[in-house]
């Protein structure tokens, strides 16, 4: 069960409007902390202090501070409802070209992404750089974190 569970979403959209006050009623023993992205600014330097409590994170993706939030999340292993590689890729912000590294932790990550929607987030590049240091020395290239043969 979640104790600290962030919204973040544009308050003034219908929807949502809707949504907030079901889930304040449902949900009983959880602190709903709401944030709408498009008046509470928040300064960059500020957010582990301001999110650290934060156990859950509902981002309705539809700006850059809704992007920064699950960029944060990611760096600091909040779950969220929304992978932020996934977002980023639907939102055309990102190509596949940069997946190099993701191919070699997580080979089936295409098939995960266009037919489940998120990446296995056990299975993701740790960017540890050990493939690229295979590279450098001539081995076979692979990820030393999650390829058997390297264990």
């Amino acid at each position: 069960m979640f104790k600290n569970v962030l919204f973040s979403a544009k308050m003034e959209h219908d929807v949502i409007k809707t949504v907030i006050p079901i889930l304040k009623k449902k949900i009983k023993g959880t602190n709903l902390m709401f944030h709408d992205p498009t008046k509470d600014f928040f300064d960059l330097e500020d957010m582990r202090r301001s999110f650290s409590e934060v156990d859950l994170m509902i981002v309705k993706v539809g700006s850059e501070c809704s992007l920064d939030l699950l960029h944060f999340a990611k760096l600091y292993n909040i779950p969220t409802l929304h992978d932020i590689d996934t977002v980023l890729i639907c939102k055309n912000k990102v190509d596949i070209c940069g997946f190099g590294r993701m191919a070699l932790a997580n080979p089936n990550f295409p098939k995960q992404i266009f037919q489940e929607g998120l990446i296995d987030k056990k299975q993701v590049c740790i960017t540890c750089s050990k493939c690229s240091e295979f590279m450098k020395i001539g081995q076979n290239v692979g990820c030393a974190t999650r390829d058997l043969q390297y264990k």
